[in-house]
C-alpha cells in the first residue's frame, strides 16, 4: 500500500485469538482456524513424508483478503448460521477488522 507517495508494508502481530478475530475467523478451535491457509484441522493431522515434503498432497490454498471477503459473503448468503460456518465459509463469520487495497 502507499501512504504519502511511499510504499508501506503493514504487519499484524498478536496471539492466536487476536489474529483469528482480526481476520474474522470463528475462533482458535474452529475447523479452519489457520489464518494463513485454508487447511482444516483434520488435514493438518496427516503426517508429512519428510521435512517440507507434502507426501503427494497439494499445498493448502493460501488465505488472502479477497478469499476472506468471498468466504464472508458465502456465510452471510447462507443465513449467518455459526454451526454451518465450517461447511459454508471455512470458519469465517465476521468481516476482517481491516479493509486494505492489495495493490502495491
Amino acid at each position: 500500500m502507499t501512504w504519502r507517495n511511499r510504499k508501506v508494508r503493514l504487519l499484524l502481530y498478536g496471539d492466536c485469538e487476536f489474529i483469528c478475530k482480526s481476520y474474522g475467523i470463528l475462533g482458535c478451535n474452529a475447523l479452519y482456524a489457520c489464518p494463513y491457509c485454508e487447511g482444516s484441522y483434520s488435514e493438518w493431522q496427516v503426517p508429512l513424508k519428510g521435512p517440507g515434503e507434502l507426501d503427494g498432497r497439494d499445498p493448502f490454498p493460501v488465505r488472502s483478503l479477497q478469499s476472506l471477503a468471498d468466504d464472508y459473503a458465502r456465510y452471510t448468503a447462507d443465513g449467518s448460521a455459526k454451526p454451518r460456518a465450517k461447511l459454508v465459509s471455512k470458519s469465517i463469520v465476521r468481516e476482517p477488522h481491516f479493509q486494505l487495497n492489495q495493490k502495491m
